[in-house]
Parts: C-alpha cells; sequence; structure tokens
C-alpha cells in the first residue's frame, strides 16, 4: 500500500500511526506483540517507516510483525508442534484477513498499483499454503525457512 502523508488518508481515516504496545500489553486477538526469540530480542521490531498513514493499515501491520515474532520464538524455544501450527494459522488468518481489508479500502479508487498490490497478496497467501500443509508433516525445517520471507516482506512494507 502507498504511503501517505498529512492530514487524513485517502480513505478518510486519521492519520494516527500506531503505537507498539508495551511489553506484556496484548494486541488484536489477545496474542502479545513483545514475543521474543532466544536471545531475547524480536525478529523484527516495528518501525516509523512501516507507517503507511492508513490507521487500520498500520494496526494490522503492527499485529502482523507480532505473529511473525511468535512463529519465531516459538521455533526458538523448541515448542511443540502443535503450539508452531496455531501461531502459524494465526499468521495466515490474519494475513488473509489483512490483505482482504486492503483490497476493499483500495477497490473503486483510483490507486494505481492495485493490480500488481493484489497479486503480491495472491503471492504470498499462495506460499503461506504450501507452508501451511508442510505442518501436517511436521516439516519445521520448511517453516524455519519461511521466516527470512515473511521478514523480508514486512521490511518491504517500510519501503512502499
Amino acid at each position: 500500500m502507498k504511503r501517505l502523508t498529512g492530514g487524513e488518508d485517502a480513505f478518510g481515516e486519521a492519520e494516527a500511526a500506531p503505537t507498539p504496545p508495551a511489553i506484556g500489553e496484548s494486541v488484536a486477538d489477545g496474542q502479545h506483540h513483545d514475543s521474543v526469540h532466544a536471545s531475547g530480542e524480536p525478529l523484527i521490531s516495528w518501525r516509523d517507516e512501516f507507517h503507511v498513514g492508513v490507521r487500520s493499515i498500520d494496526d494490522q501491520h503492527l499485529h502482523l510483525v507480532s505473529l511473525v515474532n511468535q512463529i519465531h520464538a516459538v521455533l526458538q524455544a523448541g515448542c511443540s508442534p502443535q503450539k508452531l501450527e496455531a501461531a502459524f494459522r494465526r499468521l495466515a488468518a490474519h494475513t488473509a484477513s489483512h490483505f482482504q481489508h486492503e483490497e476493499d479500502l483500495y477497490s473503486g479508487r483510483q490507486y494505481s498499483g492495485a493490480e500488481d498490490h493484489s497479486r503480491e497478496h495472491g503471492d504470498l497467501l499462495h506460499l503461506l499454503s504450501a507452508y501451511q500443509q508442510s505442518l501436517g508433516h511436521n516439516d519445521e525445517s520448511r517453516i524455519r525457512s519461511l521466516l527470512p520471507r515473511l521478514h523480508d516482506w514486512l521490511l518491504e512494507i517500510g519501503r512502499a
């Protein structure tokens, strides 16, 4: 989604940017933003450049960062396959919901990148679906290999 600046965004929402929750404070579905791996650092931290200027999108991006950090924390802690699967399902569900929300916002509006953006959404959803199938085969290494791709995708938010 293209970054917007000044006053209200293109969708009439106030431009106030989300603030990452404090340690221990929960976000959207009761999960914590402060999920960390064994070294005590999150895989990815929310940064100001992730703000796109659309409050609902910024809030969802913040939650996506949290969900990726949760998967990383589960892998680093050596948790059960059930915990990994639950964390991954939360990520997949939120990602699909987020993409639909973005597409609903820009449908019928003059967003020049809509077609490419929707194609990128489809590509990532396809990738998440393929990885979700790996969970049924207890293929933790495949899930580990997805984290760098999710990390890079989230960093792209800041470059949009």
